[in-house]
């Protein structure tokens, strides 16, 4: 046996030894007890990726995002490297350099000293100076390295799948061959794609060989993204008819605000809104009939799909048909009420026979072994926290939402693992509810979540709202590492030995809540309707004086009653709708000029490997970037307002006011149902 062979089993040796011991403190401490294994986390790193990687017994850390260069930020020069270990047996986490680097880029704890990265700090790159692969974890404004969960450990190839939401690439690292490698861009992916991987989940289906990620809807393998098409013929006819009465609803609920706040045009003041709610009722009971007809021989999860929505149908009928009566007058808040409740009803009726979880942000999804089953819960909706269980069945690839007696109350930004032991799926903590932490445990063939008992002493209050949820993993024999907030000390690293039969049935029936949960935000100007019960009634007259009285090219500020409070992070943080003069969204205008859009200089896609980068010498000259156009590129836009021909457009930074003429690409008249 040669040299280095004898050297990589010894370090594959030591590797298995270090992960595998434990501190005395953990091996003593009772089943549910969270011991401190570690100071600190793995470095001044956010939203950081961590998976138990079995071929060595270690806990391994990855990514996230962290400052790397000096000139930027001095306190680079003490950041440690970008994939850490976790030693149990000293309490610490080391660097995990690449085979052959140890000592040479630095100690096993301390700064990395390997090297760094040229070019633009903004810029995504995976090669260093010495032409090493691995990520820049400082690219752009500490951010586009942020992970949000997307990531997922495949076992079958050894390997960890991580897409970076920012900047929109594909990576895989070997950790036990230590290297990183770029697999694919989603640069020539539609915008959906992207959508749905943004503060998305993703997990490892062993039964399709593939990672299954984009709010369940997206499939990953062979270093290709490719979108999945779950459900059945049957929903696939049933859904866009379901969609399209929601849709209408909800023009209805705008169109009864529209009238009361007097904010109508002329046209729109023509409707009869009783008569708009009567012929949607009459649709929507007929749609309820449909639905109802399909499910009779339709597939057990597909039937108890249609059953659902049939009766969310139903409801949206009696409430559409309340506001048919309140309608015919002055629409006064009652009538707003009612085409609100029967725009949920429709929302939920779509929910119910759509073949997708709705979209939500920091939920978690983790693979079931034992029931061979993905598990997702809960997460947030941006206007309210959830708290629906739903199952992915990797051999019917459909996903079917459950409904257990009781469920962890909504929350968002909790940690998930799976524990192999007991095969039982671990949810910790998240933010959105009250009191101390909480474990749950679910099993996906009794369908039952249970709250576990925990021992030693309890831990503090439930977490904010949190930008960065922090992961879980779990080792063949249960034991789960995690991270817990030590106050000003940042963050502390935790184990337990999880004993899933050790079951807090009192505190279970205490805080379980049954199905169909939601827990809106408490702020009370996230609910429109609380305008409508708060607000001064609207005075057109003095609203067409001020409107008059207003100077031309000059900002004035407008002081107006009950403005909603703004909380960093919350729904209404730098939001903003604009509509042409036909009613038509304007979804985007230009593009963002700090890094993409840069005019002729933007990055250009690299036609072998399809990823994002600076345009070479050598490039054919037909090679454009998706950023070169429109040659003005905004820095920040934080308002648009449309009039009868134009869109003005305010960039801060660059502290101008753009028009933009509205024209259309292309026009096409049609009927609309």
């Amino acid at each position: 046996m040669k040299n280095g062979a004898i050297r990589a089993c010894l370090l594959l040796a030591l590797a298995g030894a270090t992960g595998s011991a434990e501190t005395a403190a953990l091996k003593d401490a009772p089943p549910n007890t969270w011991v401190k294994v570690a100071e600190g986390g793995p470095g001044p790193r956010t939203s950081f990726g961590l998976v138990y990687v079995p071929a060595e017994h270690a806990f391994v850390c990855f990514g996230g995002s962290m400052m790397m260069n000096p000139q930027m930020d001095p306190k680079a020069t003490a950041s440690p490297y970008s994939e850490m270990t976790l030693n149990l047996q000293k309490g610490v986490w080391e660097n995990r350099f690449p085979n052959g680097k140890e000592g040479r880029w630095g100690e096993p704890t301390g700064p990395s000293k390997a090297p760094g990265f040229p070019g633009s700090y903004y810029a995504f790159k995976m090669k260093d100076a010495e032409g090493n692969a691995r990520p820049y974890l400082g690219a752009g404004y500490y951010n586009a390295m942020w992970n949000w969960g997307n990531y997922a450990f495949d076992p079958d190839r050894g390997r960890v799948v991580i897409y970076w939401t920012l900047a929109h690439q594909t990576a895989e690292y070997d950790p036990v061959a230590r290297a990183w490698e770029l697999t694919a861009s989603a640069a020539d992916l539609p915008q959906s794609f992207r959508d749905g991987m943004l503060f998305g989940a993703m997990c490892y289906d062993p039964v399709n060989k593939d990672v299954i990620g984009g709010q369940g809807g997206w499939a990953y393998a062979g270093g290709k993204w490719v979108k999945l098409a779950p459900g059945s013929d049957r929903i696939g006819l049933l859904s866009p008819s379901v969609r399209d009465r929601w849709l209408q609803a909800r023009n209805l609920a705008g169109a009864c605000r529209a009238r009361h706040y007097v904010a109508e045009s002329d046209r729109e003041a023509e409707i009869e809104l009783d008569e708009v709610a009567a012929e949607l009722s009459r649709n929507t009971a007929a749609l309820a009939n449909r639905v109802r007809a399909a499910s009779a021989d339709a597939r057990a999860h597909e039937r108890t799909q249609l059953g659902r929505a049939a009766e969310s149908l139903a409801a949206a009928v009696r409430e559409l048909s309340k506001a048919e009566r309140l309608l015919g007058g002055k629409v006064a808040p009652d009538a707003i009420q009612a085409a609100d409740a029967a725009r949920d009803g429709l929302l939920r009726a779509m929910l119910d026979i759509f073949a997708l979880p709705r979209p939500r942000a920091h939920a978690r999804m983790v693979y079931d072994a034992k029931n061979k089953r993905i598990v997702l819960f809960g997460g947030d909706a941006l206007d309210r926290l959830l708290g629906d269980t739903w199952v992915y069945d990797p051999a019917m690839q459909n996903w079917e939402e459950r409904r257990p007696k009781l469920s962890p109350s909504p929350r968002s930004g909790y940690r998930m693992a799976y524990l192999p032991k007991s095969g039982k799926v671990l949810l910790i903590d998240g933010y959105g509810y009250k009191g101390s932490g909480e474990m749950w445990a679910y099993d996906a063939r009794d369908n039952e979540w249970q709250l576990l008992a925990e021992g030693g002493a309890p831990r503090g209050p439930a977490q904010a709202r949190d930008w960065f949820p922090l992961p879980a993993a779990a080792n063949g024999d249960d034991l789960v590492v995690t991270f817990f907030r030590d106050g000003k000390a940042g963050l502390g690293t935790y184990a337990a030995r999880i004993d899933a039969s050790r079951v807090d049935h009192d505190g279970t029936a205490k805080l379980g809540v049954p199905p169909l949960t939601e827990s809106s935000y408490p702020i009370a100007t996230e609910d429109p309707q609380w305008f409508e019960g708060n607000a001064p009634p609207a005075d057109p007259a003095a609203e067409e004086d001020w409107l008059k009285k207003l100077p031309a090219n000059t900002w004035v500020v407008r002081q107006a009653p009950n403005w909603p409070k703004i909380e960093y992070g919350r729904s209404r943080c730098w939001g903003t709708c604009a509509l042409d003069t036909a009613g038509n969204e304007i979804l985007s205008i230009g593009g963002y000029g700090n890094q993409d859009c840069c005019g002729p200089d933007s990055y250009v896609v690299d036609p072998a490997g399809k990823f994002l980068r600076p345009r070479k010498a050598d490039d054919p000259k037909d090679l454009t970037s998706p950023f070169a156009k429109p040659e003005i590129a905004f820095a920040w836009i934080i308002g648009v307002a449309v009039t009868d021909k134009y869109a003005y457009v305010s960039d801060a930074i660059n502290k101008r006011v753009l028009r933009v003429k509205l024209d259309y690409a292309a026009e096409e008249t049609v009927l609309l149902p």
